[in-house]
Parts: C-alpha cells; structure tokens; sequence
C-alpha cells in the first residue's frame, strides 16, 4: 500500500471512510451527493480547528510521550495555517476559548497516556498523528487520515477525536474505524506482526471514550466479505438506495425520493379507520427518521426561497418575532431615576452547570462541583430493541416519555 501523502492532490476521497456508514449502507448515495455541493458549517470549521490543536500537541510530544505548555505563538502559528484553508482569523480567536483548548488537551493526554502504556512493554512503540493512507485494496478511491495510531510489535490502536456533540458515536462495529484499522494493517504489516487492533473514539464534549478490539483476521474477514462488495458497488454507484439513521448528513437528503417513498408508505393507512398496536409501533421506529426529513426538506426550500427561488404554492413572510433590550445602561439609569432599585432590575443567580465546567476545566468540575449535584433519573424513553441500553422497569408516571430511536 502506498502511504505517501494523499492529500496533495485531492483532498477528499470518493469511498471516504467517515461516510462509510451511509455508504455501506445505502451504495447509490455516494453517486447521488456527488450532484450536490460541498457546503461547510462553523460546526465543521470548528472541529478542524480543535484537531489542527490536538494534532500540534500530540507532535510535541512524540519524544517522550509528555505534553509541554501550550504557547501562544503556537495557537497563532496555527491561526496561519488555517486561514489558509479558509477559516478566519476572527473565527479562529471565536472559538479557541479556555473550554475548547481544555478539550483538546483532555485528548492529547489520553493518547500520551496509551503511548507511555504501550512503551513500557515495547520501547519502540511509535506514534503516528493526523497520517493520511490508502485503503485501496479494499475499495477504488478510499483513503482518509487516522487522527492517532500507536504502533507496537504485536499490538496497533487507534484513536479517532470527535469533536462534535450532537450524536455519542460507538466504536463497536463502527465501519469508519474498522476501515482505518485495515488500511493500518495494510501499510504497516510488511514491518509489525499485529495480532488485534484496538479502535477508540474520543468524544470529550459528550463524556464518551468507546473502545472496540478486533483481531486482525477477524478485520481482514470483514473487510473481504462485507466491505470490498459493497465498496465496488459504490463506487459504480449501483444498489438500491436504502434510508436510516445513516442519512443524517447526506448531501442528497433533502431531495432524496427514498425518503420520500417512506413518507408516503404511511399513505395505505388511509384505508383504515383505527390502527393495530403494530401499525403504532411501526410509526414510532420511523418517527424520528421522518421527522428529521421533514425539517431537513423545509429549511433547505426555505434557505433556496431567501436566495429568489420560487416554489408554487410557497411563500415567504416574516415570523413571529421577540423585543430586545438595545441599550441597557440607559434603560437602568432610566428606570432608577423614576425610583426603581437596581436589586428590582437585576436578577442574581447561579450559572449554569456548564457554564460552570467551562469556566474551571474538567477536573476542578468534577473535583470541586459534581459532590454538591444530583443527576435524576431521566424521562422513559421509547426506543428500539436494539439500542444498547437496559429496559427501563415500568413505571406509573409515563406521561414525560420521549421517542428516541
């Protein structure tokens, strides 16, 4: 396997492997977002920042597997850097604030901390950052960057930094990983004889640290029978289009007639005047599917009507909208002089909890203020049968039961 650097003259691969669990899922989709642009968001921008952070941290400290000061000619050195890439220097000074370098260093000590591990049983453990390789032999055009992979004799883990918090990710059967784990094995098995990879996700803004080991024959068995079919068929753009909770951020998903096709599944309901419990069921499981749809499809129509498209029978008009204090300090200075007290005008009260782990880091959180919490029981649920968590013993109150599934 070749494992120069790929990114020099393309920057994005056709199979990429952080996508491989929509197109693995659903093969045509990668043909059918391929008819749409790239669109980044400050979401986006954001995590490239946070791994530019981690990826200068975890250099620094391949020597000995100990993290220095951070510098601030360092953050800046990277502020360059990236606006070379588009993101901007005031964005950049935006969204580096104490929380996010403390979420970055959070990361980097957990891989120094594998490192130093794995040293002590193998001194010659190596640790690659940001190493962008070629999974080819699995698939035309398939090549990504693992975030961390320490190297030993017998033993290679990697480590995936995920910087976003809107969706805990698992790296139990996780096609990205495993995906990374074999083009690991590929560039590196002529020189170590790994016996299991060790494939981890590191998601500090939600508190998840997932961890999967698999054997490398088990993985080269995966990636033979499962992946390499259905890599061809993607890349050939050929199978049949298939919708779940993989569609979550396809290009294609707004204009998607798949998802259209299950919306309009419901439609033989019609010809019913009560439905069965299993017909009840049914509409739950695709309830957040639809739903999630649905909203997509209206805020894409509606950000293309701000831009002059016409839609028949659609138009634009403006919402309901909330009055907004402009000029505070006069309005005080107002008020007091008609007799009203500050104490009247102010209100005084603790901030919010995470306001409270921002301002002091995670560990003085937890040391200093979780002993004086409580985290309740949470609302029931109704989910799947096969999401992960145990059955909740049935209780009389229901009546603040979410769906999630």
């Amino acid at each position: 396997m070749n494992t120069k650097d790929l990114g020099t003259s393309k920057t994005h691969a056709r199979l990429s492997p952080s996508s491989a669990h929509r197109w693995t899922k659903c093969t045509p989709s990668v043909k059918l977002e391929e008819l749409f642009e790239d669109k980044t968001s400050e979401a986006a921008q954001e995590g490239t920042i946070a791994h530019e952070i981690a990826a200068v941290r975890l250099n620094e400290a391949q020597t000995n597997g100990l993290l220095k000061p951070l510098k601030k000619t360092t953050l800046n050195a990277i502020c360059k850097k990236l606006e070379g890439e588009g993101i901007t220097k005031e964005f950049f000074n935006e969204v580096v604030t104490p929380e996010m370098l403390n979420y970055c260093e959070d990361y980097a000590q957990f891989v120094c901390d594998k490192l130093i591990e794995a040293r002590a049983k193998t001194p010659d453990t190596i640790l690659q950052v940001e190493k962008k390789l070629n999974a080819n032999y699995y698939g035309k055009d398939m090549f990504g960057t693992t975030d961390a992979a320490i190297i030993s004799d017998t033993a290679l883990e990697i480590i995936d930094l995920k910087y976003g918090q809107g969706v805990k990710v698992s790296a139990i059967d996780n096609a990205q990983m495993m995906i990374y784990a074999l083009a690991n094995i590929q560039a590196y098995e002529i020189l170590y004889n790994f016996e299991s990879v060790t494939m981890t996700i590191y998601q500090p803004r939600m508190g998840n640290i997932s961890t999967s080991t698999m054997s490398v024959q088990d993985l080269k068995q995966w990636g033979e029978e499962y992946l390499k079919p259905l890599a061809d068929k993607a890349y050939k753009g050929e199978g049949v289009q298939s919708c779940g909770s993989w569609c979550g951020f396809c290009k294609a998903k707004t204009s998607c007639a798949e998802q259209g096709r299950e919306l309009k599944g419901l439609e033989e309901l019609k010809q019913k005047e009560l439905l069965t419990k299993e017909e009840q069921a049914e509409i739950v499981l695709k309830a957040p599917q639809v739903i999630a749809w649905l909203n997509a499809v209206v805020k894409d129509v509606t950000e293309r009507a701000k831009q002059g498209e016409a839609f028949e029978g659609l138009k634009l008009v403006e919402g309901r909208s909330v009055r907004k204090i402009v000029d505070p300090e006069n309005l005080v200075k107002a008020l007091t002089a008609k007799g009203y007290t500050e104490a009247q005008l102010y209100e005084s009260k603790l901030i919010t909890l995470t306001a409270m782990q921002k301002l002091l880091g995670k560990k003085a959180f937890t040391e200093d203020v979780v002993p004086y919490t409580i985290k309740p029981v949470g609302a029931l649920q109704l989910v799947s049968l096969d999401d992960p968590r145990p059955e909740a013993t049935a209780k009389d109150d229901f009546n603040n039961t979410d769906i999630e599934i």
